[in-house]
């Protein structure tokens, strides 16, 4: 059988919806040592994330969130795209992410401590 642009283009297509499916893991399901629910509703769920120095969260998504910083960060944020960016950001500081798939890793010398406002809808 002679592979088509348009069939080579919807099998291209639908590895990457796999793909996306199978890295696109909640944070409760591959880190429940880091993050906390502490709320959770039909519009929100509240986490709290505690990443010691030295550690690093499997890769996650997040849906459109606001963070709130208890503690300062510093940290390398890899995404799933392959690049990664360090991040320093001070407490107190409140932050909006639209969905985001990720891992982070404690590079700092004290726990990364956070809430995460996770909206839903």
């Amino acid at each position: 059988m002679q592979l088509t642009f348009k069939r080579f283009s919807a099998l291209l297509l639908g590895l990457m919806v796999t793909s996306a499916k199978l890295h696109a893991q909640d944070p409760m399901t591959v880190a429940p040592d880091i993050f906390r629910i502490r709320l959770e509703n039909e519009r929100v769920r509240v986490l709290e994330q505690v990443l010691s120095p030295g550690l690093k969260e499997p890769m996650h998504t997040h849906p459109a969130t606001v963070k709130y910083l208890l503690s300062p960060f510093k940290g390398t944020v890899s995404h799933r795209i392959g690049t990664s960016t360090v991040r320093t950001v001070k407490s107190g500081r409140i932050i909006w992410h639209e969905t985001e798939t990720h891992a982070e890793k404690n590079i700092g010398k004290t726990d990364i401590h956070s809430i995460i406002v996770e909206l839903k809808g």
